[in-house]
């Protein structure tokens, strides 16, 4: 399902939507101040699982290259 779904969109776009998603939601974190700490704590996971996630899709179009190498240059 994720790949169909990454496949219709770029992998530009994703990257550049958790770019964005990290940018509103530490807006919204800096407007809720030091009063929830239970949204700090939401806030610090989603971020460093949307940084995870955008590093994995860094990765995938190098290895298309690779691919298209291999296929390309009769490479073994």
């Amino acid at each position: 399902m994720g790949q169909s779904w990454l496949k219709k969109s770029s992998y530009y776009k994703m990257i550049l939507l958790s770019f964005y998603l990290e940018g509103v939601a530490s807006i919204v974190m800096f407007l809720l101040g030091q009063r929830c700490h239970c949204f700090l704590a939401l806030y610090l996971m989603i971020i460093m699982v949307t940084v995870q996630a955008s590093f994995c899709l860094f990765n995938l179009p190098l290895a298309d290259m690779v691919d298209a190498g291999l296929l390309k240059f009769s490479r073994q």
